[in-house]
């Protein structure tokens, strides 16, 4: 049982740490988990970043957000079932695409 938690803890820093790779130096500062409120607010005031999409996983278990700002930075964000929200990739370069659904997408 303390090899499962030790193993548990090691994966949530490395994932973690993961985040912080590659992300300008001010979003690698949001690699964190938090209330949905509060990171909304830091991203909105931080970074001019607003949500422009929502899912929910196939699990029906987790919402991933995209928050975009004009000039371009993003984050993708994931809000659990327990209303824990995380950020799970940050970056740069965001171009919108245009639609092309095909399909009923069933």
């Amino acid at each position: 049982m303390k090899n499962l938690l030790k193993i548990s803890i090691t994966l949530a820093v490395s994932f973690t740490a993961s985040l912080a790779v590659g992300m300008p130096s001010s979003q690698a500062a949001l690699a964190k988990c938090g209330k949905r409120d509060k990171l909304a607010e830091v991203l909105k005031e931080r970074y001019k970043e607003v949500p422009i999409g929502l899912g929910i996983s196939q699990k029906s278990t987790e919402a991933f957000e995209i928050y975009v700002s004009e000039k371009g930075t993003w984050t993708v964000t994931m809000t659990m079932s327990n209303g824990m929200t995380c950020v799970m990739a940050a970056g740069h370069s965001w171009q919108t695409l245009p639609k092309q659904f095909t399909g009923s997408g069933a």
